[in-house]
């Protein structure tokens, strides 16, 4: 497995300001941690839905490298699992227990 951190730079209280992702052998993400400004944290994976505030996008390993930019509005770096685990450790979602 990879593992990700994406920035999203932007002033929308509403979005996410960091996404932590994780992908499995075929790049695929299958495990996602939304970063809220006001500390919030929300996960998701396979079997979330849009309905549920945060779910899995189709987004791949490659795609998410391509934000290879420190100054855009977003940027990824590569990140351990171990750094993967705090987040999702910490992330909540109402719907579904880990």
């Amino acid at each position: 497995m990879r593992y990700t951190k994406t920035y999203w730079r932007h002033q929308e209280k509403q979005n996410p300001i960091l996404y932590i992702s994780a992908f499995d052998i075929t790049n695929q993400e299958i495990y996602r941690v939304e970063v809220f400004a006001d500390g919030r944290q929300l996960y998701a994976d396979q079997t979330n839905t849009p309905d549920d505030d945060c779910y899995i996008y189709g987004i791949t390993l490659q795609e998410v490298l391509m934000f290879d930019d420190p100054k855009a509005e977003l940027f990824s770096i590569e990140i351990s699992e171990q750094e993967f685990n705090e987040y999702w450790q910490k992330a909540d979602n109402p719907k579904y227990l880990k």
